[in-house]
């Protein structure tokens, strides 16, 4: 009677297991799905509308979401963001100001979300950057200018398809960055010409079939 009483709690144990995992998977988000507008728009933060006097007040309300980490400085917020209850998957992020109205928003780590699903929330990419960087990497990053919107892949990448998981979301003021400018807020691209290093955008597939790095 004792062995089967015991078989039963161990049992109901595992099951008890199970379901709260499942709940923690359900409520995992995503740097997509923790917004409540669509791109170029993130979490009500428009580069280039939204002052940033205005983001911090929206990422001071956006602590009851998750876990949301802030850190005031006079030209930027910093902020780390738990996509999950567990605090398992976070993103970091920067918005950034030149004084006045926020110029850029970056977020990149554990994003979560697909190439599949930023295509379907904005619309079919323009342009694909490819270039070198000295760490022996790629920077690849698929862009919207006349939205303001560049997704990052990660520096390993052999391909972008459906599947692949983006390292990072920029939205930027495409009023004050621009190719024409040669100024897209991209680190890597400091002292590069961008259009030499830009395709237009050819569907999915290996990188050194359609975009080889320049």
């Amino acid at each position: 009677m004792k062995k089967k009483l015991v078989i039963t709690i161990v049992v109901l144990g595992l099951l008890l297991m199970t379901f709260e995992v499942i709940l923690v998977f359900k409520k995992t988000e995503t740097i997509l799905s923790f917004s409540n507008c669509l791109l170029p728009c993130w979490n009500n933060i428009i580069p280039g509308k939204t002052t940033i006097f205005e983001a911090k007040q929206i990422m001071t309300s956006s602590r009851s979401k998750f876990k949301v980490k802030y850190f005031d400085y006079l030209q930027e917020i910093d902020f780390i963001i738990s996509l999950d209850p567990l605090g398992a998957q976070e993103v970091h992020g920067v918005i950034a100001t030149d004084g006045g109205k926020v110029s850029t928003v970056w977020i990149g780590g554990k994003t979560g979300n697909t190439m599949k699903e930023v295509i379907t929330e904005i619309d079919t990419p323009v342009f694909v950057i490819s270039t070198r960087f000295g760490g022996g990497g790629i920077t690849l990053a698929v862009l919207y200018p006349q939205k303001g919107v560049a997704v990052l892949l990660p520096k390993q990448s052999k391909g972008i398809f459906e599947r692949t998981e983006i390292s990072a979301l920029l939205l930027f003021d495409s009023k004050k960055f621009s190719l024409d400018n040669n100024n897209l807020p991209i680190g890597e691209l400091k002292g590069k010409n961008v259009q030499e290093i830009i395709y237009p955008w050819k569907g999915y597939g290996q990188i050194n079939d359609l975009y080889p790095p320049k």
